[in-house]
């Protein structure tokens, strides 16, 4: 019996992130299975106990690159005889399935990020939605990250609930046990420029050129930190650099800790369209930051509780901020808010490490050791 975990490569992002933590726990829990990845692309997996099999040697994906990995994918599971594989995002999910289909294994499916916020519009959409409705319903199992998640996946392509499954994204115990963050003062009081931080790639659905519209009307109180790298970190920076924003947003590439950075801002932001379970938020909550979020499909609804008050463009939940997706002026009141009260940063902090302390009481890693340990058996 051989079992596989997919996924299109090892790289930097949050749900390959998440996969490779995913990974490196079934490893230390005596799992026999293979690491199987489109691209030859690793920044997280730790290889020493279980090396994984690249589809390709390539590092983007492309159509070409696609039916070759197909292909090659095909041919592993023949060889290795698999049972079992467990992808994550769209296009391991559309080759697992596909594959599943022909030589009759058990397929799960992990389902990162909410179709509706990744595709909007167009011919992209159409594939997708095309691709989505004939294959997703085939799955032994579709897993998501939130249950708004599985509520719209089930609206739009019928599936059948009994055979899905919400786990959210496992907190890391090293990120969960660091020293919460601790202000010895509020920041206005110690008059230093009030720190935000913000993390994820430079990709268009993450809205950085919005931070760039913030930093422009905020006053120079506020000094934005963004870690991570992508597509568009170029033109943000010549950007930053035409509108002499250099000295308000700093942009500190990718970070193999971002945790610990995160741990000397004063807030977090996010003003991304479109999220799975957002693991940036988790993180910035586990050291004690309050939180503003844009109210994106899906995750940060159900991470930063229901919503207590409304005002001024913002959303003031249980355990954080949220604000409709773009709307610049009510990220700018959220941070105003924190700097001129006290008792609100308080709260907001507080409540962030008690959200943390709650969901932490649920071991993802143990329920998704679970799904992949009882499939097939």
């Amino acid at each position: 019996m051989s079992k596989v975990m997919l996924i299109n490569s090892l790289g930097r992002g949050g749900a390959e992130r998440v996969f490779s933590n995913l990974a490196n726990y079934f490893n230390e829990n005596g799992v026999d299975f293979n690491v199987v990845s489109l691209l030859n692309v690793n920044d997280y997996y730790d290889c020493s106990g279980n090396k994984p099999t690249y589809l390709t040697a390539c590092q983007a994906l492309s159509f070409i690159t696609l039916l070759k990995c197909l292909v090659v994918f095909f041919i592993f599971c023949v060889k290795n005889k698999v049972t079992l594989v467990q992808s994550h995002l769209f296009w391991s999910n559309y080759i697992n399935v596909i594959t599943s289909k022909i030589l009759n294994y058990d397929c799960q499916l992990v389902h990162c990020v909410a179709f509706n916020s990744k595709f909007k519009k167009g011919k992209k959409r159409s594939f997708h939605f095309f691709v989505c409705n004939f294959l997703l319903k085939y799955a032994s199992l579709n897993v998501f990250k939130s249950y708004e998640m599985r509520d719209e996946y089930i609206e739009l392509f019928k599936l059948d609930k009994n055979k899905t499954k919400v786990i959210y994204n496992p907190i890391d115990l090293e990120v969960a046990t660091v020293k919460p963050h601790v202000h010895n003062e509020h920041p206005k009081v110690n008059s230093k420029p009030f720190s935000i931080g913000l993390v994820g790639r430079f990709h268009l659905s993450k809205r950085y050129f919005d931070v760039l519209k913030l930093a422009n009307i905020v006053s120079n109180d506020f000094v934005f930190y963004c870690i991570g790298t992508g597509d568009e970190l170029s033109e943000i920076n010549e950007k930053l650099i035409n509108f002499n924003l250099t000295d308000k947003v700093h942009l500190l590439g990718w970070q193999s800790e971002p945790l610990k950075l995160l741990a000397n801002m004063d807030a977090y932001l996010c003003c991304s369209e479109a999220e799975g379970f957002p693991n940036s938020l988790i993180e910035a909550m586990s050291v004690g930051l309050p939180c503003i979020h844009s109210n994106c499909m899906t995750g940060p609804k159900e991470i930063l509780g229901h919503v207590e008050s409304f005002e001024g463009g913002l959303s003031y939940r249980e355990f954080g901020l949220t604000f409709e997706v773009g709307d610049i002026e009510a990220i700018k009141n959220g941070l105003n808010n924190l700097v001129t009260n006290p008792v609100l940063y308080s709260k907001y902090s507080e409540a962030s490490l008690n959200r943390i302390k709650e969901l932490k009481k649920t071991d993802c890693f143990k329920e998704y050791l679970t799904v992949f340990d009882e499939a097939s058996k």
